[in-house]
């Protein structure tokens, strides 16, 4: 879900928190989906973060699946 551009370089904290707001936004009922001053909000909060290599170590794409409850072929030949 990250840009590949990033290189692993991004908060996997950060990124989930984005992605949760980005699936409350898909809600099928209108009622549940929130305004969009708060998501704005949410997404300005996030993108003021600061990012820490030393607290947040580069990411691989053999160690992050790509759906949850997923692994891919390199993770399940190293188990």
């Amino acid at each position: 879900m990250a840009d590949p551009m990033l290189q692993g370089q991004y908060s996997v904290r950060g990124l989930h928190q984005a992605l949760a707001v980005a699936a409350m936004c898909v809600q099928e009922q209108p009622n549940s989906r929130p305004v969009i001053a708060d998501v704005v909000t949410a997404l300005t909060y996030l993108a003021s973060q600061k990012y820490d290599p030393r607290a947040y170590p580069p990411q691989t794409t053999s160690s992050v699946s790509s759906a949850p409850g997923t692994r891919r072929n390199s993770d399940a030949a190293t188990r």
